[in-house]
């Protein structure tokens, strides 16, 4: 879908696909890498949140990555602009875990200084950032590690029978 509408607005995402397929197995060790840093952290019983924040184009992937996370671990992740974490929960930063989708583009710089913020407060960061497309195609790539980590993160959690409770919309009876 995304593709389609890049397409149809006459732009080309060409080198963010490419960057994709050449990148793949980097993605896969980042999304393992993050799961790993995340599950020792969770078994340290000192993390009461986990926020994945975005901004721009990647609200959007902020939002579905808190999803899949939360659909595939069974814990509850929180998606959110970096705007709405900065304003509101960021005042739980200490012993929470701030996962900061950052792209080049109008709020890069204001994200790292968020991030020095936030870890001088306590809370555990970890960017997740394809510096090697615009901001505008970032979404096709930023959303990758995430789908590894879900992966990786349920493993280690032995999450067992996933969308057992209530079954799914899409579902068809």
């Amino acid at each position: 879908m995304l593709l389609a509408l890049f397409k149809g607005f006459g732009m080309d995402a060409t080198p963010a696909l490419n960057l994709l397929v050449t990148k793949m197995e980097a993605y896969a060790k980042e999304g393992e890498q993050m799961a790993k840093e995340v599950f020792n952290l969770l078994q340290s019983g000192k993390i009461h949140g986990v926020y994945i924040t975005g901004n721009g184009p990647n609200i959007a992937t902020a939002l579905e990555a808190a999803l899949i996370l939360s659909e595939s671990t069974k814990r509850n992740f929180h998606g959110l602009s970096m705007a709405q974490y900065d304003h509101g929960p960021k005042e739980t930063a200490s012993g929470s875990i701030v996962i900061q989708i950052v792209a080049q583009g109008a709020s890069y710089n204001r994200a790292l200084k968020l991030s020095e913020t936030l870890r001088q407060a306590g809370a555990h960061v970890i960017h997740v950032e394809e510096s090697g497309v615009q901001e505008n195609f970032s979404i096709l790539n930023n959303i990758v590690p995430f789908n590894f980590m879900a992966f990786y993160l349920a493993q280690m959690l032995n999450v067992g029978d996933t969308f057992t409770v209530g079954g799914k919309v899409t579902e068809v009876e």
